[in-house]
């Protein structure tokens, strides 16, 4: 087998999952995510398979409804979680009250 570029994986990944977007609809992806959700209990993947194949439909997804989360919104996100309930989820490792709107 000959080695591939780590460039040329990734363009192979990326033309793969944008072909598999568009072929099933933004439901059926959903669905599927919310199926593969329930098997992190399952014994049947290593955890970087599960965590791979979870990757794989989120970046479908994200391809179906054009849009990527940028940084500052998933930290923001992880904020108001914390903020909702102090007892239950964890705080930042530092003060970041500047993401609040």
């Amino acid at each position: 087998m000959e080695k591939i570029s780590s460039k040329k994986i990734d363009t192979i990944l990326v033309d793969y999952l944008k072909k598999i977007a568009g072929h099933f609809s933004v439901l059926a992806i959903k669905r599927h995510i919310n199926k593969h959700a329930k098997e992190i209990y399952d014994d049947s993947d290593t955890p970087e398979e599960w965590i791979a194949s979870m990757r794989n439909l989120v970046d479908i997804y994200e391809y179906q409804c054009r849009s990527k989360p940028d940084q500052a919104l998933r930290l923001r996100r992880l904020h108001e979680k914390w903020l909702s309930n102090k007892n239950h989820y964890t705080p930042p490792p530092q003060k970041i009250d500047f993401l609040i709107k």
